[in-house]
């Protein structure tokens, strides 16, 4: 039988690795980034992380969990290679905490040809298991608090199906937090992947040849403050050292996290294989959050990351945080602080833009009865303008809501809330004077085309009236230069008399009367030029009942309904 040529190859290769013929370290998934929120922010994660993948990367970090968490991960790569991931950490009091974690990774199938090159078969080129436990604890100092954690580990590799191995290791950590400005800072160290090596067995390997492990110091640093009312914003740094290839790795990045619901993530990893630049995003429904990211590697190749995680709590453990809250608790913490802090229009602006996020919700009802009791309550103890103001824009009084906040101004000079509403109010009168300015000209135009109409049809005493009742609410120049022509026709043509309109049989009724129509006409008039087109086109319905037959009154009726129509969405 003929000796598989790829199979040989392939456990030579392994062979030559473990007596260190490429001078790399062994054991390659030690150094595999698990979570898709770390890999995104370039690795940068033993100084910033708070959840489970954190175990991958600083132990210490599990006894900063707010919650109880469970963890799965799948990962995309440029090959056929399969990376998983399942993990679990809980703190066990408000001080120390445990997790385990498994990984998974599967780099392919490969081919098998004999020397005469047939294909005789297909191997596993690698398939490794890592099974990581952990515990940390967290010390409350003078300063800040400082989390030290351990962590024991085995993995099983197999490759190419004949060469087996199994390492044993262990990594320690350090992570001190302290205040700082208005955020957080932290520092940590760790020592990872501590063993004697990984030993290869099987195949052509004698059982002697061994791999250093990828022995790793790091270093770390974040910075984590608020951003806005209840954003955040998050960098973090990194730099390893792994000893047995004498390589330096350093990675950076950064996070946004909005409302604590969704965040947008970069980074970047310095000098390995998997470098370069990394985006990712996630969001949080509920307890459960879901991350992606996408890694650019050598040759603009491409990793993505999905990972999943479930946060909660467990009956009878003393958290060090309260338990992870819903979306929709998150942002009405916003609601609910300024109505403690009195910012009531701050507060009726976010429960506005709650409900584009939950619509028709009770919580979001409740939420504005609450600001409203809260500025009713205000009131009842002594006036407040601000309060009034605030009531005044329910309404849409924009002049009351000015006047208002102008005084609450003058008693607050410094107030930022007070100024950038009354700013608001001040666009909003000014826009509404504009637009009643642009209405009112609209109306002028149609009594002017009305009246000029009248003059063509020589029917000057109808033409002058209209102009009258026009200019009798404000001044508009070509009424006055039409109102002279009138006049002037008049003084030139007395015996000019208004065109005799040829009768319309129309059946008497007892309910005629023309001249009443026709004062009901012009009262339509002042009704339309004074902006109320309804009680305009009331006057004139009731002005044709009278006068059927009257063209005047039907146009105009016909013409007002049709603006009407327009205007309305």
């Amino acid at each position: 039988m003929k000796t598989p040529l790829i199979l040989s190859l392939l456990t030579a290769l392994c062979a030559a690795s473990a007596r260190g013929e490429t001078g790399r370290a062994g054991a390659i998934l030690f150094q595999q980034p698990f979570g898709a929120r770390p890999f995104a922010l370039g690795q940068a994660y033993s100084a910033l992380g708070d959840d489970v993948f954190g175990l991958s990367y600083n132990p210490a970090i599990l006894s900063r969990l707010p919650d109880s968490q469970v963890a799965t991960q799948f990962v995309q790569s440029v090959t056929s290679a399969k990376l998983g991931y399942v993990g679990f950490a809980t703190p066990l009091n408000a001080t120390n905490a445990l997790g385990v974690s498994v990984g998974y990774l599967d780099t392919g199938a490969a081919d098998i040809f004999d020397a005469s090159g047939s294909r005789v078969g297909q191997v596993t080129i690698e398939r490794d298991f890592l099974l990581q436990l952990g515990y940390a604890r967290s010390f409350l100092l003078r300063t800040g608090r400082l989390h030290l954690g351990a962590s024991p580990k085995i993995m099983r590799s197999v490759l190419v199906d004949e060469v087996t191995a199994t390492a044993y290791a262990a990594d320690i950590g350090a992570l001190y937090e302290r205040p700082l400005g208005p955020g957080r800072a932290s520092l940590a160290a760790v020592m990872a992947n501590i063993g004697p090596g990984i030993r290869y067995s099987g195949g052509i390997a004698s059982g002697s040849q061994t791999d250093p492990l990828p022995l790793t110091s790091r270093v770390a640093g974040s910075y984590t403050r608020p951003a806005f009312v209840s954003d955040s914003i998050a960098l973090g740094l990194t730099i390893d050292r792994v000893f047995p290839d004498d390589e330096i790795h350093a990675g950076l990045g950064g996070e946004y996290v909005y409302h604590g619901v969704c965040a947008l993530r970069a980074g970047y990893r310095f000098a390995q294989d998997t470098g370069g630049l990394s985006f990712g995003a996630g969001v949080k429904f509920s307890k459960i959050a879901l991350d992606y990211s996408f890694g650019l590697v050598q040759s603009l190749s491409h990793i993505h990351h999905i990972s999943l995680t479930y946060h909660f709590t467990i009956p009878g453990i003393e958290y060090t945080a309260p338990a992870a809250v819903t979306p929709m608790e998150s942002l009405s913490k916003d609601v609910r602080d300024a109505i403690a802090q009195r910012r009531w229009f701050t507060a009726m602006d976010s429960a506005n833009k709650l409900e584009g996020f939950f619509p028709g919700s009770a919580s979001i009802a409740q939420l504005r009865q609450d600001i409203l009791a809260s500025v009713h309550r205000r009131q009842k103890e002594a006036p407040d303008p601000y309060a009034t103001a605030f009531l005044r824009w329910q309404d849409g009084a924009w002049q009351d809501v000015v006047r208002f906040l102008m005084a609450a101004k003058a008693a607050e000079p410094g107030n930022d809330e007070i100024r950038r509403y009354l700013e608001q109010a001040q666009r909003q009168l000014t826009d509404i004077k504009e637009r009643k300015k642009l209405e009112e000209q609209a109306r002028y135009a149609t009594l002017f085309e009305l009246a000029n109409q009248a003059y063509e049809d020589t029917d000057l005493n109808r033409a002058r009236r209209i102009l009258q009742e026009l200019l009798s609410i404000g001044s508009y120049q070509p009424a006055r230069s039409l109102l002279r022509k009138i006049d002037d026709a008049q003084r030139t043509r007395p015996s000019i008399r208004p065109p005799v309109v040829p009768a319309v049989a129309v059946p008497s009724a007892p309910t005629t009367n023309p001249a009443k129509a026709e004062a009901l006409y012009y009262e339509a008039l002042r009704q339309y030029a004074g902006n109320e087109p309804e009680r305009a086109l009331s006057s004139l319905t009731a002005a044709l009942k009278l006068d059927p037959a009257n063209p005047n009154i039907r146009n105009t009726l016909d013409r007002l309904q049709r603006e009407l129509r327009a205007e309305k969405p």
